[in-house]
C-alpha cells in the first residue's frame, strides 16, 4: 500500500511538472536612437518626464546636467556642495551633487542613476551650430551602470537587462 501510495504521488508530481514550468528568460533589450551631427552623438532622454538632448562623451568620467535648466527640469542641487573641478572642451568648471532627477527612455526608468550638475552654457556655445540646446552630457559611468553597448554602425546604445525567472503556466 506504501508503495503504491508513493508511486501515485510520484505520478501527481510529475503531472504537476508539466503543467507549471519554471524558465530563464531575458527581456529584451531596450535600445537607445542616437542623432550624430557632426560626427558627434546625441540622445534624447526623459528627465523629470521631460524630453532633453544629452551629448554621448564615453570619455567622461561622469555624467553632467546643466544646473541653468534645473527650475524646467524639475531637480535641485547642492548650492555649496562643489564635489570637485572638472576640464574639457567647454573649459574648466566645478560640479556639484543633484536630488530628485528620475531618468527614463522609451518608457525603461533607470532609477539609482545620479549626475552631477555644472554650468554647460559654454558647451552649449559650443555646439549652438547643432541647432538644439544640450541638457546634459551622458558619461562612461552611466554606460557602465547600465550595461550599455553602442553601435556606432547602427546608431543605436542597446541596454543589458538582468536576466529572470518567470513562471510560466500551461
Amino acid at each position: 500500500m506504501n508503495l503504491a501510495r508513493s508511486f501515485l504521488g510520484f505520478i501527481v508530481l510529475l503531472i504537476f511538472q508539466s503543467c507549471a514550468t519554471t524558465q530563464l528568460q531575458t527581456a529584451p533589450d531596450p535600445q537607445m536612437n542616437v542623432n550624430v551631427r557632426d560626427d558627434l552623438m546625441f540622445v534624447t532622454l526623459e528627465i523629470n518626464q521631460k524630453k532633453g538632448i544629452f551629448l554621448v562623451d564615453t570619455g567622461a568620467g561622469i555624467s553632467l546636467i546643466d544646473l541653468n535648466q534645473a527650475t524646467k527640469y524639475d531637480f535641485e542641487y547642492y548650492e555649496n556642495a562643489n564635489r570637485g573641478e572638472l576640464k574639457g572642451i567647454g573649459g574648466s568648471g566645478s560640479f556639484k551633487p543633484t536630488t530628485g532627477i528620475d531618468v527614463a527612455y522609451s518608457g525603461n526608468d533607470y532609477t539609482g542613476f545620479r549626475f552631477y550638475g555644472s554650468d554647460l552654457d559654454r558647451l552649449n556655445e559650443y555646439f549652438g551650430k547643432t541647432g538644439f540646446k544640450i541638457l546634459g552630457v551622458l558619461g562612461s559611468d552611466f554606460f557602465n551602470k547600465t550595461g550599455a553597448l553602442i553601435d556606432f554602425q547602427n546608431k543605436t546604445i542597446s541596454f543589458n537587462k538582468p536576466q529572470k525567472i518567470v513562471r510560466v503556466s500551461h
